[in-house]
């Protein structure tokens, strides 16, 4: 599989993106970047999310649960889904992950689309878990379409 960078050198302009950010979250997203990725012989068609964060709590992370939405050309939901790490994260390490979204029409994404992540779970190695606040994740949704509801970031 190529990398953003890869696809970038190939494809040119990266996608615009936004990160949600809410009180208390265990995970810093460091850098979010996000690409169209047309049908080649190494990958299918789809958009490609790459994510670097941090474990900024006071304990190892064990499972992180990423939401992520997708907005094509005209800020419409062309998708949403999850991107999980299942792995040990130290107080302060900081991760590399990438996810490869397939959905209808991506190509709608491609140059004007507008990639969203926030963190929506976390799981410490004590058991415990921090949830996001879903009410504030479909407020700054509904920036890029106004009545975008939690219905419509649940799988079909």
């Amino acid at each position: 599989m190529l990398t953003i960078d890869q696809y970038s050198d190939i494809l040119g302009d990266e996608n615009s993106t936004t990160v949600i950010y809410q009180d208390g979250q265990p995970v810093q997203i460091i850098n979010y970047r996000s690409i169209y990725v047309p049908d080649l012989d190494m990958d299918p068609e789809g958009i490609m999310h790459s994510v670097k964060y941090k474990n900024t709590s006071e304990r190892i992370i064990v499972a992180i649960k990423f939401g992520f939405a997708s907005f094509d050309a005209f800020n419409h939901l062309l998708d949403s889904f999850t991107g999980i790490a299942i792995e040990d994260v130290e107080v302060n390490a900081e991760v590399d992950s990438t996810w490869n979204q397939t959905c209808n029409s991506p190509w709608l994404y491609k140059k004007y689309g507008s990639g969203v992540i926030y963190v929506d779970v976390v799981r410490f190695q004590d058991g415990s878990f921090w949830y996001s606040d879903k009410d504030k994740v479909i407020s700054e949704l509904q920036k890029f379409e106004k009545d975008l509801t939690k219905e419509d970031l649940k799988k079909k």
